[in-house]
């Protein structure tokens, strides 16, 4: 294998960059982000010049009288990239005694992008003398500190010499420290001595939890050169973290590059976890197949939707064509990128279910849209399935229009549109569900959507469901309170206790003795079912007929 590095030290820099941020991240820090505006006063502003008076002075020494400079005029850049690559820079030349000055006199100040300045310093002194540096870090009180700078130091040690710090690396003792310096010093030996760094990155516990960022450091660069054999490399790795953060990146760069030679080889290598074709919309594994068909889907829709409709008709295809409608939604929100996907699904329970779960997946983001898009499918039978998705996060007119829809779907229709699946926990205008609950009580037949509107207003917010529906005429309260508690079971539930007991309230405020039997013995079938002893300790006293108490307790 060829060393494919450019120069050793600007790559080792910016690599190194790279990992720290992802091991400070981790350990609770992170480099100020490029719209970190509170961070990243403008030259010349008042913030900047506080920061300016606020370093710490060294008379008479020309070396910290340099670092103090190089930080005045980091301090000053706005562009975020420049400012992170002078501040690379802020601490060359210092030797042990003034960055130990330099550490001890930042714990006392407060100024922009500090953590980097003082990373920096670290960095520095692992290169000069790493042993005095390791020894200084162990005086810190902070554990995060202390993490952060051992990190730091093993950077600057790597560069003047890889061997001692692999060695000291090596001698500690397995666990997440360990993998923490051992993926700065595999993403910092990656710059010039790739091979090497593959060696480091199969050792177990060297990459850690931080695989994430080895992988790019290794592969990154190489995926411009030779994908290929960057893949091949990436394939041998073995089993663990940095192979599986590794293989889909891998896929992801060659299909940005060549997409069908990327899913050949994607679809060819042993990857553990396969799509799970029993997931919906958007929940999957990134898997390096599912990572070169998102990245082809960007580039070629039309080319990836050929690739999609070319394969066999079994599981696999259906959760891949789940994964693209899921990635369609959110990388463009335009439910017509997604229509032609859902389209390539078998007819039947398959699609409906894919076409509503992406409904309610778009009208999250953008509702509106979401019902002009069920709408203008012009298939009543889809649009049935795909409203009563997407009804809570409508207001306004589009929710008027949305339940005008659902008259006229029910009209024609043998089955009411059940809208058991309504949530109001995401709605921003709480007076919507009132508006949905006046709607159903003029519907035809209008104890179902009464039991399903007011079933989730509960679920929202009580108190004002509460009091519009004791507004109600004792009639017709009768038959909300009924198809409320049908309506409590209507989707999965973890935790069936709360729903009995709150089911229970809603039956002895039925004022109809036979509706308050009928609605009991539903809830009782339930009941006994799931937990015998609380249902049997709520008939002893349920306000119902003796006769039905005791058939139930039977």
């Amino acid at each position: 294998m060829r060393d494919i590095s450019p120069s050793k030290s600007y790559v080792v820099t910016s690599i190194l960059g790279l990992a720290i941020f992802a091991l400070g991240t981790a350990a609770g820090w992170m480099i100020a982000p490029a719209n970190s505006a509170s961070r990243r006063p403008a030259p010349g502003s008042v913030l900047h010049d506080e920061a300016a008076m606020a370093l710490p002075d060294r008379a008479g020494d020309g070396q910290s009288s340099d670092f103090l400079t190089r930080v005045h005029v980091a301090l000053s850049i706005h562009d975020h990239s420049k400012r992170l690559r002078a501040l690379y820079a802020v601490a060359d030349g210092l030797d042990g005694v003034q960055i130990r000055d330099d550490l001890e006199r930042f714990a006392k100040t407060r100024l922009p992008d500090q953590k980097e300045i003082v990373t920096q310093l670290f960095t520095r002194w692992g290169e000069i003398d790493p042993q005095a540096a390791l020894e200084y870090a162990k005086g810190l009180k902070n554990v995060k500190e202390y993490r952060e700078a051992v990190a730091a130091i093993v950077g600057g040690w790597v560069e003047n010499d890889p061997a001692a710090a692999e060695k000291w690396i090596n001698e500690l003792p397995e666990g997440p420290f360990k993998g923490r310096v051992g993926g700065t010093l595999i993403a910092a030996t990656a710059a010039y001595d790739l091979p090497h760094a593959l060696k480091l990155a199969s050792s177990p516990g060297m990459a850690g939890q931080f695989s994430d960022t080895v992988a790019h450091a290794l592969f990154d660069q190489w995926m411009q050169k030779n994908p290929a054999e960057a893949a091949h490399a990436a394939a041998q790795l073995p089993e663990g973290s940095l192979r599986f953060m590794a293989l889909p990146l891998v896929a992801r760069q060659w299909a940005e590059i060549n997409p069908r030679e990327a899913m050949a080889w994607a679809s060819a290598v042993n990857f553990k976890l396969a799509v799970n074709p029993t997931m919906g919309i958007g929940s999957y594994t990134l898997t390096p197949v599912n990572s070169v068909l998102q990245t082809w889907i960007d580039q070629d829709p039309a080319a990836a939707m050929a690739w999609l409709q070319a394969l066999p008709d079994d599981k696999q295809k259906t959760g891949l064509i789940n994964v693209s409608c899921g990635y369609s939604i959110e990388n463009s929100h335009d439910p017509q990128a997604v229509t032609p996907f859902l389209m390539l699904l078998p007819e039947g329970a398959t699609r409906d279910y894919a076409f509503s779960g992406s409904a309610n997946r778009i009208s999250i983001s953008d509702p509106s849209a979401a019902l002009a898009w069920s709408v203008g499918l012009k298939d009543d039978r889809l649009e049935g399935l795909m409203l009563p998705q997407i009804l809570s996060q409508l207001s306004g007119s589009d929710l008027d229009g949305a339940l005008r829809e659902i008259e006229r779907l029910n009209a024609g229709a043998k089955r009411p549109i059940d809208l058991a699946s309504l949530r109001f926990g995401q709605l921003s205008d709480p007076k919507e569900p009132e508006t949905m609950a006046a709607w159903a009580l003029r519907q035809p037949g209008q104890q179902p959507y009464l039991g399903q509107v007011l079933s989730a207003w509960m679920s929202y917010t009580p108190d004002s469901a509460t009091a519009w529906l004791n507004a109600l005429a004792p009639p017709v309260r009768d038959q909300a309170l009924s198809g409320m508690i049908g309506s409590a079971f209507g989707g999965p539930i973890l935790d069936p206790g709360p729903i009995f007991k709150r089911s229970a309230d809603w039956v002895s405020q039925i004022s109809d003795p036979q509706m308050r039997d009928s609605a009991a013995q539903s809830l009782a079938g339930r009941w006994l079912k799931r937990d015998p002893e609380s249902a049997r300790e709520w008939l002893a006293n349920a306000p119902i007929s003796s006769q039905l108490k005791s058939q139930l307790l039977q």
